[in-house]
């Protein structure tokens, strides 16, 4: 047999990898598919208005960094798996340094 699913790599089936490397694709691509549509959305709203607001949330949506959607996809991916505590560790603490560089890369978008 080619392909056993129940065949374990670092301590998960390869069945639950497979299914960890669906979760991140599937929210890598909707995380983008959902960018592309509300910048889409917002162009045509900030064409139409005259307020701040709109502007900087349009802004912000397009400063949403390719990293930080990767990041969100892989965690989502790795939630599937059984992890040891050193990884979620490593995991959280990466989780808490993109989210504030995002953080602070769309808060530039309002000064």
């Amino acid at each position: 047999m080619l392909f056993d699913a129940n065949a374990i790599f670092l301590g998960n089936p390869l069945r639950a990898w497979l299914l960890a490397f669906v979760t991140a694709l599937f929210v890598y691509v909707g995380m983008r598919l959902l960018r592309l549509v509300l910048i889409r959305y917002m162009s045509r709203v900030t064409g139409r208005t005259s307020t701040y607001a709109d502007d900087v949330i349009h802004e912000a949506v397009m400063r949403t960094k390719v990293f930080f959607i990767a990041f969100v996809s892989l965690y989502a991916g790795s939630r599937v798996l059984v992890t040891t505590p050193d990884v979620q560790k490593a995991l959280e603490f990466f989780a808490v340094v993109v989210i504030t560089v995002q953080l602070a890369i769309w808060g530039n978008t309002v000064i």
